[in-house]
């Protein structure tokens, strides 16, 4: 599958443990994580959504993620994340600016 970056000259592509990012969002910005688990029928809608695309298309945007006051967040790609997680997926690429990788190795 090729990836589409938002802005390759500021950001790049790293592959992430899943249970680890959704754990991570899940505590760090409860208010906007989306569950795999969700009961809501946007939410779903928008998620099977995601997973029709992501399993016709050959290219994607990965999940764009950033961090402000070491609190981690998605600034694009909630429901694809949710998404990945409900087709099985056990790792994950996320697009992150360059200069916070290093704040994202925990999600190796």
């Amino acid at each position: 599958m090729k990836y589409k970056l938002s802005d390759p000259e500021v950001n790049q592509l790293i592959s992430v443990d899943l249970n680890k990012l959704l754990s991570k969002l899940k505590s760090d910005c409860p208010e906007f994580f989306i569950s795999p688990e969700t009961k809501n029928a946007a939410s779903l809608s928008r998620i099977q959504n995601c997973i029709s695309f992501l399993k016709t298309s050959d290219s994607v945007e990965p999940p764009l993620l950033s961090t402000e006051n070491s609190l981690m967040g998605v600034i694009d790609g909630r429901h694809r994340i949710a998404a990945a997680k409900k087709m099985g997926y056990t790792h994950l690429y996320i697009e992150v600016p360059r200069d916070q990788k290093e704040l994202f190795n925990c999600l190796v």
